[in-house]
Parts: C-alpha cells; structure tokens; sequence
C-alpha cells in the first residue's frame, strides 16, 4: 500500500513539488484504504467463521437481561 501511495497517488505534479500538497491527490487514496479495509475485514470474519463453536461458552444466568432491571439500578 505504501508503494501505491507514493508512486501512484502522491507523484510530482505540476504546480507542487511534493504530491502530498496536491488536495486532488487524496480521495483516490481514502477511496483504496477503503475498499482494502472493508475486504480485510470480510475475509477476517469469513476465514474465522469456524471457530466460533470452540469458543468459551458463558455460563448459564439464572434471570434474563431486561431494561427495567438495567434502569433499577440508576433510578
């Protein structure tokens, strides 16, 4: 990615010695971070999928969770 950047979204261009200077330059680069983020985390979630039966189980409760009881203890 660091390559990208630099080479093909931060070039000298007229006008600015230093690409980074270049407003134009940089929705092209949150665009990629974007789209590179988003297929990480796709892939993370799809190629972990299996795990989740060995995963520690949480014990049992003995009452259920209900917003009453959550606002009892503000009130």
């Amino acid at each position: 990615m660091h390559v990208y950047v630099w080479f093909f979204i931060f070039p000298n261009i007229e006008g600015y010695e230093l690409g980074q200077l270049s407003r134009e330059a940089y929705p092209p680069i949150v665009f990629f971070s974007c789209i590179l983020v988003g297929i990480a985390l796709t892939s993370s979630a799809y190629f972990t999928q299996d795990q989740i039966p060995n995963l520690k189980q949480p014990k049992e409760r003995k009452s259920k969770n209900n917003l009453s009881r959550f606002f009892k203890g503000y009130c």
